[in-house]
C-alpha cells in the first residue's frame, strides 16, 4: 500500500521489471554462426570425414549381407535375395550400425560445438572424441526402441526426438547417464518448450536452405544448428568447463 506521503515504495519480489538476460534462439543461432564463421574448418572437414567414417562399415554391411549389386527382379517378378534381406535381420542390423554410428558422431559433434563455444578454438581431432562414449550408445538404443514402439502412432518418434533432443548434451557435458540425461532433457525441453520449438524450426530450415543449395550448404547449416544448440543450452543451464572429466 501507499506510505504516509502517498507514494508506493519499490515492488516486491516478483514484481520488478522482466529480465533480459534470458537466452533466446535467435540469439544463439547468431552466436553459433559466430562461432562457426570464426573457425569454420574442422566443422566442414569433419562432417565429410564421418561421412566416410559411415559409409565404409555401412557398405561393407551390406556387401556381406548380399545386397550390393543384386538390386534386381527375377524372372519370376520376385525382389532378389540380396534386397530381400534388407527386410530381414540384415536390414535391422544396418539400421542398428547406423544408428550407433550416428550417435557416436552426434555427441563428437556436441563436445566439440560446446568448447567452440566456450571460446576455445577446435581442432579436427575434436570431433573425434566424444565423452561418455558408452552412454551415447545406450542412449541411442533406448531412443531407437523408443521410436520404434511409437511409430505406429505417427506422431510417437516426433515426440520422442523434441523429448530427447538436449540428452546429448547432457551426456557429454556433465556425464549423466543415459537413462538420467533423458530425464534431463525431458525437463529442459519443458522448461524451454518455446524455445526449443523455435531452434528445432530454425534448424530445419537452414538445413532445408542448405539441402536445396545441392546439399553441399548442410555442410554449412549443420554445424551452425548444432552450435546454437550448444549455445543455448549453455546459457540457460550453465555448461560444465569443457575439460571436466566424465565416465566413459
Amino acid at each position: 500500500g501507499p506510505g504516509p506521503d502517498g507514494s508506493y515504495g519499490p515492488p516486491g519480489p516478483g514484481y520488478g521489471p522482466p529480465s533480459d538476460g534470458e537466452p533466446q534462439a535467435v540469439d544463439s543461432l547468431g552466436h553459433g554462426w559466430r562461432a562457426f564463421t570464426a573457425n569454420p574448418w574442422p566443422f566442414v572437414v569433419s562432417q565429410i570425414l564421418w561421412g566416410l567414417v559411415l559409409v565404409v562399415p555401412v557398405g561393407l554391411l551390406l556387401l556381406a549381407i548380399g545386397v550390393l549389386g543384386a538390386g534386381r527382379v527375377d524372372e519370376d517378378g520376385d525382389v532378389s535375395r540380396g534386397l530381400a534381406a534388407l527386410f530381414g535381420f540384415g536390414g535391422l542390423l544396418v539400421v542398428l550400425v547406423v544408428a550407433l554410428l550416428a550417435i557416436v558422431q552426434v555427441g563428437a559433434f556436441a563436445t566439440a560445438s560446446l568448447r567452440a563455444i566456450a571460446g576455445e578454438r577446435v581442432t579436427l581431432a575434436d570431433f573425434f572424441r566424444p565423452r561418455n562414449v558408452l552412454q551415447l550408445l545406450v542412449l541411442a538404443v533406448i531412443v531407437g526402441l523408443a521410436s520404434a514402439l511409437l511409430a505406429i502412432t505417427g506422431i510417437g518418434p516426433l515426440i520422442v526426438g523434441f523429448f530427447g533432443i538436449w540428452s546429448v548434451f547432457f551426456v557429454v557435458d556433465r556425464g549423466e547417464s543415459a537413462t538420467t540425461a533423458i530425464a534431463s532433457s525431458v525437463r529442459f525441453a519443458i522448461d524451454n518448450v518455446a524455445q526449443t520449438i523455435v531452434l528445432v524450426l530454425l534448424g530445419y530450415l537452414l538445413n532445408v536452405a542448405g539441402a536445396l543449395a545441392c546439399g553441399v550448404g548442410t555442410l554449412v547449416t549443420n554445424p551452425v544448428t548444432m552450435l546454437a544448440f550448444a549455445d543455448y543450452y549453455r546459457r540457460r543451464s550453465g555448461a560444465a568447463t569443457p575439460g571436466r572429466p566424465v565416465v566413459g
